[in-house]
């Protein structure tokens, strides 16, 4: 966590000098498994930069908008820990991030849609006296949290071990992945894409916003069906 709070240091650093920038988003998400019988359990996780081209999904078609006024925007897996980062220029401005999860083991990996995701951290700070400059005691001011957001648990599509994408927001076919409780399954060898994104309200348009928000988020896999 103290790397991480070094690269948004330096970014905010950078944002002063050039005077570029409105606000600074950061998230972390660990993808944690768990096996509770013997057998080949294993996830892997990759992340790309905007909507992957292999889902054939545009922004404008799935949020409504195009991205775009980011920079420096990064992408990065760490062990079990994906990081994202972008800085987000004005009103409107946002980037969106893909998260692959894959099940590399050889037996199903489950995720409960209503217990898999915990978040852990969601620190949000906005310089409100207007200095340049953000302090501790400008921090956790939830009231303002609505300005600069990202979401980690949003599933777009699968993957079939065919390399087949079914997509889970204009399809049926999603059913395939999915218990009767609606809880996620994915088969050796099958894939799961989330996406999650930074953004600021455009309606804030004309407002002079100087922000950061650090999120953690976990998303936990386990061996055997929860019951």
């Amino acid at each position: 966590m103290n790397k991480k709070r070094n690269i948004i240091i330096g970014s905010l650093a950078l944002i002063i000098t050039m005077m570029v920038g409105y606000a600074i988003f950061s998230d972390t998400i660990t993808i944690n498994g768990t096996a509770t019988a013997k057998g080949g359990f294993s996830i892997a996780t990759t992340c790309e930069k905007g909507l992957s081209e292999k889902l054939n999904l545009k922004s404008e078609d799935l949020f409504g908008y195009a991205e775009g006024g980011y920079e420096n925007d990064s992408c990065t897996v760490n062990g079990n820990e994906v990081s994202f980062q972008a800085d987000l220029k004005y009103p409107g401005a946002n980037r969106v991030f893909t998260i692959k999860i894959t099940n590399t083991g050889t037996i199903d990996a489950y995720y409960n849609t209503e217990t898999g995701l915990e978040l852990l951290k969601d620190k949000f700070c906005m310089d409100k006296s207007n200095d340049g400059i953000i302090d501790e005691s400008e921090c956790d001011n939830r009231d303002y949290s609505v300005l600069i957001g990202g979401k980690g648990d949003e599933v777009i599509a699968f993957e079939k071990s065919d390399g087949t994408i079914v997509d889970f927001i204009n399809t049926d076919g999603a059913t395939d992945f999915m218990d009767e409780h609606g809880n996620i399954i994915i088969k050796p060898g099958e894939s799961m894409y989330l996406y999650t994104m930074a953004l600021i309200d455009e309606s804030l348009e004309g407002n002079s916003i100087f922000a950061t928000e650090e999120t953690s988020i976990k998303l936990n896999f386990t061996q055997a069906v929860a019951k």
